[in-house]
């Protein structure tokens, strides 16, 4: 990475095990600088092509 370049990181943790990923600087959220996490599942069908699911997703 260049110099002033920066990276964020994100983690899922599980539910109760935050306390041990704050130790090595993960910060649990919402916190003051973000809100709650979010998480969605997409499930393609075998015969779905990609060119499909970005249609579908972009329905919402």
């Amino acid at each position: 990475m260049k110099p002033g370049y920066k990276v964020k990181l994100t983690l899922n943790s599980a539910k109760g095990k935050e306390a041990f990923y704050e130790k090595f600087g993960f910060r649990v959220r919402p916190n003051e600088d973000a809100g709650p996490g979010m998480d969605q599942w997409l499930i393609m069908d075998e015969d779905q092509s990609n060119a499909e699911m970005s249609m579908n997703e972009e329905k919402g």
